[in-house]
């Protein structure tokens, strides 16, 4: 039986403890945890970083989509950025792990803010 992973990614598994869900052939049946021998890597993994930024890629004709993941590598930053109407919940993951994002060390309020 393999677990089939739905959770967040970095979210704690347990298996043995929980209730899950498995695949088993074609159908997904709920079984206990201790019954599970293998478990699925997460859908999002599957791809890199770049490429699961695209919105729905799972519905696109394979060529297109190594071509968006692909200029998606060379996407010039915005000066003014917008948050996406459609999102993969990945884009915040990424800017946090690209190093371009200042991010603060504890709760606080931002009194100044300076160019130099």
């Amino acid at each position: 039986k393999v677990l089939v992973r739905r959770g967040p990614i970095g979210a704690e598994v347990r298996v043995g403890v929980d209730t899950t869900s498995y695949a088993s052939t074609s159908e997904i049946d709920f079984v206990s945890a201790k019954e599970v021998e293998l478990m699925d890597v997460s859908p999002k993994q599957i791809v890199s970083v770049s490429t699961s930024l695209i919105p729905f890629i799972e519905h696109d004709d394979a060529n297109r989509a190594l071509m968006g993941a692909n200029m998606q590598k060379q996407a010039v930053p915005l000066l003014v950025p917008e948050a996406p109407y459609i999102g993969t919940g990945v884009e915040a993951r990424a800017a946090r792990d690209a190093g371009d994002v200042v991010l603060a060390e504890g709760v606080g309020t931002v009194t100044d803010v300076s160019g130099e």
